[in-house]
């Protein structure tokens, strides 16, 4: 059996002159690549963030919601970051171990953790390029409600069509 050569395999060659799909197909192509943009722009958001900080975006942004509200329990992060309890702890686990966040149990129910940003913590905070929460969801608050309703609507006949798992949704994008 012949190998394939990854040229061999192209629907063209590259010295063929290209015709793009045409009508809806065309669309579909500018669609994805504005995905793929979007994509991109998000990525190099979050390995610039690694870079300076040596740890992850979701780290971060967990670090940075814990530094702005002391004591707060890891339920009412989940809830702040709009992710599971048990993804929560993970990160929270994590800074902890990097000295960068304590946990303490509460005063009024030893059942709760408290935590709260150490000094090492708002160090890294300092460096840290902004949005904390990353790119996609900052700009997504910015948007206007009309402009949301319909990205809402339509991503979601996307989803629907994908036929995804509800539960990635509670993934951080920079866990992804």
């Amino acid at each position: 059996m012949a190998l394939v050569t990854h040229e061999e395999s192209l629907p063209f060659k590259e010295n063929e002159n290209f015709v793009p799909p045409a009508g809806d197909e065309q669309r579909a192509a500018r669609v994805l690549r504005q995905f793929r943009m979007i994509f991109s722009a998000v990525r190099l958001h979050f390995q610039a963030i690694e870079k300076q900080t040596g740890i992850g975006g979701a780290q971060i942004w967990a670090l940075s919601l814990i530094a702005e509200r002391p004591g707060v329990s890891i339920n009412a992060l989940a809830s702040a970051m709009d992710i599971h309890q048990s993804t929560t702890s993970n990160l929270v686990r994590a800074l902890v171990q990097q000295g960068l966040v304590q946990a303490d149990k509460a005063a009024s129910d030893k059942r709760m953790v408290e935590l709260y940003a150490l000094p090492d913590g708002f160090k890294i905070l300092r460096k840290v390029p902004q949005p904390f929460a990353g790119l996609l969801p900052q700009v997504l608050s910015e948007l206007d409600a009309q402009t949301l309703e319909q990205l809402e609507l339509h991503l979601g006949a996307l989803i629907e069509r994908l036929q995804v798992d509800g539960q990635s949704a509670r993934t951080p994008l920079a866990m992804m």
